[in-house]
C-alpha cells in the first residue's frame, strides 16, 4: 500500500481472535479501531503465519478523510471515506 514506517503510539480498542498448531502456524483475525493522533481506523483483518513461516493478510481498512484526497493501493481517493482492501 505504500505505507513509510514512523515510530510513535497509538490506541487500539480491538477483539483478536487466534488459534496455534503443534506445528508452529497459526490464524487469527482482528476486529475494532486504532486511533492514529486524531484519525480513526476501523480494522477487519484475518492473517495466517505458516510452518514456514509466510504470512498472509486479507481484510480491510478503512479511515473517514473528511475533504482530503490521498491514494488507497495507488488509486487516488478523494471520497469522503477511504477503504483499504488487502
Amino acid at each position: 500500500m505504500g505505507l513509510t514506517r514512523h515510530a510513535g503510539t497509538y490506541d487500539v480498542l480491538a477483539r483478536h481472535d487466534l488459534t496455534l498448531f503443534e506445528d508452529g502456524r497459526f490464524e487469527g483475525r482482528s476486529n475494532g479501531k486504532i486511533q492514529v493522533r486524531f484519525q480513526p481506523i476501523d480494522v477487519d483483518v484475518g492473517y495466517t503465519l505458516s510452518a514456514d513461516g509466510d504470512v498472509t493478510l486479507l481484510g480491510q481498512l478503512e479511515t473517514p478523510l473528511g475533504h482530503s484526497a490521498g491514494a488507497v493501493g495507488g488509486k487516488p481517493v478523494s471520497r469522503q471515506r477511504a477503504v483499504g482492501r488487502a
